[in-house]
């Protein structure tokens, strides 16, 4: 092969065969744990106990019927007429 300047065709070779060799690289990429440093968390129990006021704008309630399934047992004395 010979150089030429930039701008202008390159004139054909008569030795037209080039052997190239390509290499592909691939990443290598791992990570591993290491200690840094050591730290101690604590944690305090604190019980307390407050009164709050204030005024309620609306309330919501839901009952639950548990015994909407079970037959009917009279609590007291029946009387038959």
């Amino acid at each position: 092969m010979t150089g030429q300047r930039a701008g202008r065709p390159a004139a054909p070779s008569r030795s037209a065969r080039i052997d190239v060799t390509t290499h592909r690289e691939e990443p290598v990429v791992a990570k591993e744990a290491r200690v840094k440093e050591e730290i101690v968390v604590r944690k305090e129990a604190d019980q307390r106990t407050e009164t709050v006021r204030d005024t309620v704008r609306q309330s919501e309630v839901k009952v639950v019927d548990n015994q909407a399934d079970k037959p009917a047992v009279p609590s007291g004395p029946t009387r038959k007429p």
